[in-house]
């Protein structure tokens, strides 16, 4: 089993930086992104085994991406999704709860990847080593 695939898409390269080596010290392939419209560029690519968008970005937010994942078919709408943004909206917390999480930046690295556990099947030697 490879390791789980997760897109990142946020317009901070230190929020990049932090969850990229956060997820790749459990054994995730990480692929970083700055925009929606890459996002969706990547995601059209193939459907990776979670996303991790930001709200607010330059030229599609992250509630334009969620859109254009859930209409690309039945593989990109079952992609689960963690919004991680400093937007706290409560209709935000719902819809991240609907399509799989929601997180506040500044995210601890421990709350991330428990996070991520919820929605990713690790292979076991990536399990051990993260130990």
């Amino acid at each position: 089993m490879a390791a789980p695939k997760v897109l990142v898409a946020d317009d901070s390269a230190t929020i990049r930086a932090v969850v990229r080596r956060t997820l790749e010290s459990i054994g995730m392939n990480v692929i970083c992104v700055s925009d929606g419209l890459e996002a969706v560029e990547r995601l059209r690519e193939e459907p990776p085994d979670l996303a991790i968008l930001d709200i607010n970005m330059p030229g599609l937010d992250g509630y334009a991406v969620c859109s254009q994942l859930h209409s690309m078919g039945p593989s990109w709408a079952r992609v689960p999704i963690i919004f991680l943004t400093s937007d706290r909206s409560n209709a935000l917390q719902l819809l991240g709860q609907k399509l799989g999480a929601f997180l506040p930046k500044p995210v601890r690295p421990e709350q991330l990847i428990a996070t991520v556990r919820q929605f990713v099947t690790f292979p076991e030697q990536c399990v051990q080593s993260s130990l």
